[in-house]
């Protein structure tokens, strides 16, 4: 395995983690936070459908175990970070194409989450790399 793939392997596990934090944070928001928030952006967090936690765990629980994989020379990571995408696409198709975030926010509010979604299929290609290459068993 080249070293270049070990080093992608402990930037996308760096880049998982600042994932799961933003999940936990998530999971954080109390009544309290949410009386710090501008009203509009309040009003969307409560209108965030009950499923939505799930997609949001599915984009960042696997993508975590995805990079461990990398870095184990798994290929159970081809699988995982196919998972994190699909739940990354949900998250995202969600609160960018069934919200007013866009209009409220304008299309910068569209980049962060492009980002994300451009490295969960960065992952998935490289973790697909990786097993084509025999670096993953």
């Amino acid at each position: 395995m080249p070293r270049w793939y070990f080093w992608a392997g402990i930037a996308l596990f760096i880049w998982s983690l600042a994932g799961i934090a933003a999940f936990v944070a998530h999971l954080s928001v109390d009544a309290a936070t949410l009386a710090k928030m501008p009203a509009d952006d309040a009003a969307g967090f409560r209108a965030l459908p009950g499923w939505f936690v799930y997609a949001f765990a599915l984009a960042t629980i696997p993508a975590v175990l995805g990079a461990v994989a990398l870095l184990a020379r798994r290929g159970w990571a081809v699988p995982l970070y196919a998972l994190a995408l699909i739940g990354a696409l949900i998250q995202f198709g969600y609160v960018l194409g069934l919200t007013d975030l866009l209009a409220r926010k304008g299309a910068s509010a569209g980049v962060l989450p492009a980002v994300i979604v451009a490295l969960a299929i960065f992952s998935l290609w490289l973790a697909r790399r990786g097993v084509a290459r025999g670096w993953l068993r």
